[in-house]
């Protein structure tokens, strides 16, 4: 399967069907979903591989254990045959005595063999579930710490949360993870695992000329930053780990607010498939203060990422990209779509157009480089 960019051109939005779209929206939902599924699964292999491996150890180390008894036994028949050089014939029955305490003593020798081989097999498997539990202890832990902070002391009456209770309905959401990780409170009620509120505000009193521009990206490094976060909630998601997840994005959101959508919109799902809908609710209001998305109500979510109500039905939008298409200025164009939301008054597009600018803005990355704001030497920054 390949990722098609046709949806993207903006060349062909005059012989582009409705249906032919969809279609096209539908492969690029298909190749992402089987992004998710090829990484649990690898995720997996690599699990088995790594007990195949310690597998063959323990059969070779068994081996080494067999090989050197029978050594034994031939080193003691050789010894026995010397002996008997000097001795006189042995009665008829020494033989079958000798044979059957050769054949007494080997098969001991594979009992303890096998014995060893559980020994050490019972030993890894409660060794790997000791290790387990402790990390799911300290994990518990630190929730359980994260909510004993108090944040109703920091924040205002005002603030919406971003908070990832489990609760019952998250457990509704996912009954086969929450019966999974049934043990991770080690004997504490699962809703005292909390997530610290999201202590940041959008600035009100700003310009707009400094709203519009793309955050500035001091360090080499924090260009794939958001992503890496998205992917790692991504993985944990597929393994049913929902708190994890919301807890990564929360953690990045609050560290980095203004970087990037991508990571706002991930945790809109999260919560949504949690069916955390006060969470939900908080965020969605945060979002359209600080880029130029779209307030997007609990019902509506599923069918705002499926509408039809694309980039491809504003004509202003489509001319200009087709005017600066495939420069640096096009990239700065599209930012400050994401980004100009005039301090909060703006509507914001809705979520099926955010998708196609984000859409867009991979495409231009992948042939440009990722977007860096103009310093102030060296140019003033995009204004309206």
């Amino acid at each position: 399967l390949k990722l098609s960019f046709s949806l993207s051109d903006p060349g062909l939005v005059g012989r582009t069907s409705d249906d032919e779209r969809e279609r096209m929206r539908q492969e690029q939902r298909l190749l992402l979903a089987l992004d998710e599924k090829i990484i649990a699964q690898l995720e997996i292999a690599s699990k088995i591989r790594e007990l195949e491996q310690y597998q063959r150890h323990l059969t070779s180390e068994a081996g080494k254990l067999g090989i050197g008894a029978a050594q034994a036994d031939q080193a003691v028949a050789n010894e026995t045959g010397g002996l008997e050089t000097q001795r006189p014939p042995a009665p008829p029955q020494r033989p079958l005595a000798a044979g059957a305490d050769s054949a007494a003593s080997s098969w001991w020798q594979f009992l303890l063999a096998i014995a060893g081989f559980a020994l050490v097999a019972s030993l890894l498997a409660l060794y790997l579930r000791r290790k387990r539990l402790d990390r799911e202890r300290e994990e518990a832990d630190f929730f359980a710490s994260g909510d004993s902070e108090g944040p109703g002391d920091s924040e205002g009456p005002g603030d919406p949360e971003i908070r990832a209770e489990p609760g019952i309905a998250a457990a509704k959401a996912h009954p086969a993870a929450a019966a999974e990780s049934g043990h991770e409170a080690l004997g504490e009620p699962m809703s005292s695992m909390d997530f610290a509120p999201l202590d940041w505000e959008p600035p009100n009193s700003l310009p707009p000329e400094q709203t519009v521009a793309p955050l500035p990206l001091a360090e080499e490094d924090l260009a794939g930053e958001h992503d890496s976060a998205v992917e790692l909630a991504e993985i944990m998601m597929s393994f049913g780990r929902v708190q994890g997840a919301a807890q990564t994005l929360a953690d990045f959101i609050r560290g980095n607010p203004k970087q990037a959508v991508v990571p706002w919109l991930k945790l809109l799902e999260v919560y949504k498939t949690a069916d955390m809908r006060a969470e939900f609710d908080g965020l969605t209001q945060q979002l359209n203060r600080t880029f130029n998305v779209k307030v997007v109500e609990w019902d509506d979510f599923d069918m705002e990422k499926a509408s039809s109500e694309t980039i491809e039905r504003m004509p202003h939008i489509i001319a200009e990209l087709e005017r600066l298409w495939g420069t640096v200025e096009c990239q700065a164009y599209l930012h400050k779509l994401l980004r100009d939301n005039r301090d909060g008054t703006r509507q914001g597009f809705p979520l099926a157009v955010i998708d196609d600018i984000l859409c867009l803005l991979g495409i231009l990355n992948q042939h440009l480089g990722a977007y860096r704001e103009a310093t102030p030497d060296a140019g003033n920054p995009v204004s309206t």
